[in-house]
């Protein structure tokens, strides 16, 4: 038995000896291996221990939260020496997790294990924010992260696309923020997670921590990075996402987390894991200075080659506003029995400040944005039709901008180009519905007119 575990047997028996103590052991075959993933329930101390082996190329991992207060979980990482605190993920109240582990361990144990073949799967870029100090933690869960340890925070960003051998871009949900020239950027050193001991999440701290050569957690002091966006075009939040690579010798756990009191189906039972990446900001459409550069698909290797298609809006501002206030406007595509959504289309234009309510054409082509439409099958084949394909708009209540034409292009061969539009009463309904576009078309590349002088010019001075 290891030292962690001499530490957490002897403080539950001395806080705990006449108090009801819930163990429930859950036998678990994980890839061919066998392991026990232990969750015990300390109602005297109001607490929880998830208690997860070292299995495979996952470290063995003690999580701690409290049972009154859920905003934090502490984690306890022994071959690393460190403690990590931030939020949890999502996980059922105490009451019904504890049926839900008391229907698990009914239907399964050593003779009949769960299989992870069973298990919805999620992946977790796990983000490290602010070195802390031990007093820092909650004192409720201070026990529990042994004094010698560093101790930092961190944050789960949910990895859609993991890819070991390459980096990933990666939406942060709690910047909701728009940069302009000359704002200060939040960094990873910014970042602490709300329900610390004495520390206030909503400033920014006057000391920043780091560790020396030693490993020594010693006062850094803070580095203020102001943005350098061209004038009049702020980054805005929807188009700020992280570009994150995977530390060879990080961190990397796994937790099996119950969603349904009643075991029953796949989707009850969500098989987690998460992988230390080191993250750094960039903003999708405007550079904005070494600090937060512009994404590029070079710089987040994504690979295009499994892209079927990309798109081009006409787009015009509504309001002021750059942020939604629910939801999102979104494109839909139907095709031949198929159909895709795209993620919340951004707002911010390149609109010069006497033109707030401007019209762009935009052009987006990013997985980002094209959600699961990225790689929707649009092959050639007999059919020309273009009634085959359905293009949809919705705008939420008060969108700040409305979309009024959706080209669709097949990057695979960009002579096969679907345009629809919105006129009429068709245009900016805003009501949070899906409205299908009319007048579609299947035609050439929409060519500029500006280029189309240019070619007619070249043709008459050839003559």
């Amino acid at each position: 038995m290891g030292k962690l575990e001499i530490a957490l047997v002897t403080l539950l028996h001395l806080c705990c000896t006449n108090a009801e103590i819930l163990r429930y052991e859950m036998p678990i075959n994980h890839e061919q291996v066998n392991i026990v993933q232990v969750v015990t329930f300390d109602e005297e101390a109001g607490l929880r221990f998830v208690e997860v082996p070292k299995h495979l190329d996952l470290m063995k991992t003690l999580h701690v939260s409290s049972l009154q207060d859920g905003r934090l979980s502490l984690q306890v990482v022994e071959e690393m020496e460190a403690c990590f605190i931030g939020k949890p993920l999502q996980q059922l109240n105490s009451k019904d997790e504890k049926e839900a582990l008391g229907n698990f361990t009914q239907q399964f144990n050593k003779d009949n294990l769960f299989s992870t073949r069973q298990a919805v799967h999620k992946e977790y870029v796990f983000h490290l924010g602010a070195h802390i100090t031990h007093n820092e933690i909650p004192p409720k869960l201070q026990p529990y992260c042994p004094s010698t340890y560093r101790v930092q925070a961190f944050k789960y960003l949910e990895n859609k696309n993991p890819n070991s051998s390459k980096t990933v871009l990666i939406r942060d949900p709690d910047i909701q923020r728009e940069y302009k020239n000359g704002d200060y950027l939040m960094t990873e050193e910014d970042f602490l997670p709300e329900g610390l001991n004495n520390v206030s999440h909503r400033v920014k701290r006057s000391n920043c921590m780091a560790l020396d050569n030693d490993g020594r957690l010693v006062d850094s002091g803070c580095l203020f990075h102001a943005v350098d966006c061209p004038e009049n075009r702020p980054c805005s939040a929807q188009f700020i996402y992280n570009i994150c690579a995977r530390r060879t010798n990080g961190y990397s756990g796994c937790e099996f987390v119950l969603l349904c009191s009643a075991i029953s189906g796949e989707k009850c039972i969500v098989h987690t894991t998460s992988s230390e990446y080191r993250c750094r900001p960039c903003c999708a459409n405007v550079n904005c200075g070494d600090k937060l550069p512009q994404c590029s698909e070079h710089e987040i290797g994504e690979d295009t080659t499994t892209r079927t298609l990309y798109m081009k809006m006409k787009m015009k501002k509504e309001s002021t506003a750059n942020e939604y206030e629910s939801n999102g406007a979104q494109i839909k595509i139907k095709y031949k029995g198929a159909d895709c959504e795209t993620a919340v289309i951004p707002t911010a234009m390149s609109c010069i400040i006497d033109d707030p309510l401007c019209k762009r054409k935009m052009m987006f082509d990013t997985r980002a944005v094209l959600n699961n439409c990225w790689n929707l099958n649009i092959a050639d084949d007999a059919s020309t039709d273009p009634e085959d394909m359905i293009i949809q708009v919705k705008l939420p209540v008060r969108s700040p901008i409305s979309i009024s034409k959706v080209i669709v292009i097949d990057d695979k061969n960009r002579n096969r180009v679907w345009s629809a539009k919105w006129r009429g009463s068709n245009n900016n309904r805003q009501n949070n519905e899906w409205i299908s576009g009319t007048g579609l078309d299947l035609d050439d590349f929409d060519f500029d007119f500006d280029l189309i002088l240019i070619l007619m010019m070249t043709i008459s001075c050839l003559v």
